[in-house]
């Protein structure tokens, strides 16, 4: 008898738009005079006790100048309020505080909540919908989304799932792991932005759900209400017809699985550097892309993700025209040479194959320099290094690395072995230099500690201050 009551009460489906955050009526607090209280030992209060008979009750910030930061056990329990707005600052929702409020239909609970305690809004059959702050992350057993009630076939009381209620939570959060684990029907919190329509996850990041615009070019922001955009989600642009050109900013990372799909006017997408993976499908059936440039920081691609459109259910055919631009080595170039696609190098392996050209010409230099055989072949190493090189930062490291190893071996060959300051000669002035740098006073290169190993250990510390010593003193010592 009761599911019928229940299947009654809920029987239409409602869309949700909420917006960034929870805006509270600009109607007064309910009277402090309303609310029985207690005062905590850190001096906030807990509300006991409704003690009115409003339908809407709005709960002050503080009473007698005390902050309201709990809404206690029972302390609505069987009331007949319609609507609680409950203020920020509330930090925990206690045991069966609104347990068999049966004409309870909404409850506004603010970001600050942390805690939800058990049966909270247990019987609460008109409450079709609650939103769950993105922060909140301690449910009680059975909070919300069932009733419990006398079972006359069971003979005892039971707790029951309430198919028609349901929880707007945030992607990937304690609320989305209540609802799975409970089987309560579960949305996530759509918020608009302009033209944008977003859901938060847990960490507070924005993912794009829609496109609510007509322009055909359209630039993606890096931020939406203060949240990082990081996400395309899987029907973040599907099937829009009006999007010629999209701009994607550094910040997302994602684009999940179908995000463009079908988009058949969609003949431009620039992907920034900072994207790490490109879902399945992601942009099946966009016949007017002809060409995307991939940035080298995509790492992961899905099934059909370029390139492809649908010719029978689960079929799919390449054969319209499109290439990738790709960096060179990089897993979009991987990616293209698996799927059979049509690719060439963008201008991040231009910039590659200037950078190794340039380093090329400097090696040849030092080669040049000084024509012994351990420089030769250190330049050819470095040569083979830099051929190998996936980036022209990488190429620009190598370099730099590698010319103070030759640099040193230059200098070894230049300079004799103990003359650690470089004059041109071995005194007790290059005993104090090598003593200054075991001090930290000055720095050696590499060549110059090549040249100050007077004992040959491979490292300069006191001991080849003291072998130089000796050495000068005319012991019968050698250097290197």
């Amino acid at each position: 008898m009761l599911k019928k009551v229940i299947s009654i009460l809920v029987a239409a489906s409602i869309l949700f738009t909420l917006s960034s955050s929870v805006i509270f009526s600009a109607e007064a607090s309910s009277p402090a005079s309303d609310f029985s209280y207690s005062v905590k030992d850190d001096g906030t209060a807990v509300i006991d006790e409704y003690l009115g008979d409003d339908a809407l009750v709005i709960v002050p910030s503080e009473i007698d100048g005390h902050a309201v930061t709990e809404i206690g056990p029972n302390s609505f329990s069987n009331k007949s309020v319609e609507e609680v707005i409950i203020p920020d600052g509330v930090v925990e929702i206690g045991d069966m505080a609104f347990f068999h409020c049966l004409d309870l239909h909404t409850v506004e609970l603010p970001e600050s909540v942390m805690r939800i305690g058990n049966f909270a809004f247990v019987n609460c059959i008109s409450m079709l919908y609650l939103y769950i702050p993105r922060l909140t992350d301690e449910f009680g057993n059975y909070f919300y989304g069932f009733v419990y009630y006398y079972s006359e076939d069971a003979e005892d009381y039971v707790m029951e799932n309430v198919v028609d209620m349901t929880m707007l939570v945030c992607k990937y959060s304690y609320g989305e792991e209540y609802a799975m684990r409970y089987g309560v029907n579960y949305i996530y919190s759509i918020y608009t932005c302009g033209e944008f329509e977003y859901v938060l996850d847990y960490s507070g990041n924005a993912e794009i759900c829609g496109y609510i615009g007509d322009d055909t070019y359209v630039v993606v922001p890096e931020t939406l209400h203060g949240f990082v955009v990081d996400t395309i989600s899987e029907v973040g642009f599907r099937e829009n017809e009006s999007v010629i050109w999209v701009v994607l900013p550094e910040t997302v990372k994602y684009i999940e699985r179908g995000a463009f799909k079908e988009c058949k006017n969609l003949r431009n997408i620039t992907l920034n550097d900072g994207i790490d993976l490109i879902g399945a499908e992601a942009f099946l059936d966009c016949t007017a892309l002809h060409s995307v440039e991939v940035p080298g920081s995509v790492r992961s691609f899905g099934e059909h993700c370029f390139g492809y459109e649908t010719v029978t259910e689960n079929i799919f055919d390449t054969s319209y025209d499109f290439e990738l631009g790709v960096e060179r080595s990089s897993a979009a170039e991987t990616f293209a040479g698996q799927e059979g696609l049509s690719y060439h190098y963008t201008d991040n392996a231009h910039e590659l194959a200037a950078a190794q050209y340039a380093a090329k010409a400097v090696l040849d230099a030092a080669a040049g320099y000084d024509p012994s055989q351990i420089v030769q072949a250190e330049v050819n190493d470095a040569k083979i290094a830099v051929s190998s090189a996936s980036t022209a930062q990488d190429v620009r490291d190598i370099l730099e690395e590698r010319l103070e190893v030759i640099k040193g071996q230059i200098l070894s060959e230049t300079y004799d072995i103990g003359d650690a300051n470089l004059d041109g000669k071995t005194d007790i002035r290059d005993v104090t230099a090598i003593q200054r740098f075991v001090a930290e006073y000055i720095n050696f290169t590499d060549g110059e500690i090549l040249i100050a190993d007077v004992n040959g250990d491979k490292r300069v510390d006191i001991n080849d201050a003291t072998h130089l010593q000796r050495y000068l003193a005319e012991y019968n010592v050698i250097l290197g």
